[in-house]
Formats: structure tokens, C-alpha cells, sequence
């Protein structure tokens, strides 16, 4: 298994259990969830689609599609490794983003921030999602 596959699959697991965590935190009852900062339920959410299910399937996905050249497989390299820190810069910074919109809808900063977080996000899911195509064409490593 690709050391990129074990350490996507292990950071999407962190992620479930924060996520697990998060859902028993936004659960609690009314009085002390007024002590807990708004916009936790899309937080939740992103640590569930993109910190558990997405790097989840990407880690397979790159150890069960390896790259074949001339001599057997080729190492992933280091593009999957900056594709791997912007994804998770991005949901880091979601999970800092959507908070503080919930505390001030008309925080201008806040929005650089979400913007910020989906342009990282987009373009590590596009690199995965492009190396990807490019292992299951036909003919092609």
C-alpha cells in the first residue's frame, strides 16, 4: 500500500471520530448547546463527506488503481502530497469558516475564508479526480 493510501486512510478515520464527536456535542440539550459556537451542524457535515468518505476513497482508490510503467508500478509522488494538504487545509479552514459566519453573517472575512476553503478543496479533489481518470483509461498508466 502506498505510504499516500495509509495516511489518507488514517486521517479519514481521525476525521469520523471527530465527526462522531461533533454529532454528540451538537446533541446535547438546549441549555448547554447555547455554550457550543453556531454553524456546527455544516462543520459536522464537511467532516463527514470530506474528511471521512472523500479521503477515505481516495486512499483506496490509489492503492487499488497503481500507476503502471515500464518497470512495474510507479511511486505516487509528490503532487498527491500537495493534493492531500489542500484538501485537508481546506476542510480545516471550513471547519473555521463556517462558525464564524453563523456569528456574524456579514463577516466579510469569514467569506474569504470559505471561499479560500473550496478553492483548495476543489483543486485536490480535481488532482485526485484527474489522476484517477487517468488510470483506469484505456491503455494508459
Amino acid at each position: 500500500m502506498p505510504a499516500i493510501s495509509r495516511v489518507l486512510i488514517r486521517t479519514s478515520v481521525a476525521y469520523l471520530a471527530a465527526a462522531a464527536l461533533l454529532g454528540i456535542l451538537t446533541a446535547v440539550p438546549a441549555a448547554a448547546a447555547d455554550m457550543l459556537p453556531a454553524g456546527l451542524e455544516p462543520a459536522q457535515l464537511h467532516l463527514l463527506v470530506v474528511g471521512w468518505i472523500t479521503q477515505l476513497i481516495f486512499g483506496v482508490a490509489l492503492w487499488m488503481f497503481p500507476r503502471y510503467g515500464d518497470r512495474g508500478a510507479v511511486s505516487i509522488g509528490r503532487a498527491a502530497w500537495i493534493a492531500y494538504a489542500a484538501l485537508n487545509a481546506g476542510l480545516l479552514l471550513r471547519l473555521a469558516g463556517e462558525p464564524w459566519l453563523a456569528a456574524r453573517t456579514d463577516s466579510v472575512g469569514a467569506r474569504v475564508v470559505l471561499a479560500a476553503s473550496a478553492v483548495s478543496q476543489w483543486g485536490a479533489v480535481m488532482y485526485f479526480a484527474l489522476r484517477l481518470w487517468k488510470r483506469t483509461a484505456a491503455g494508459r498508466g
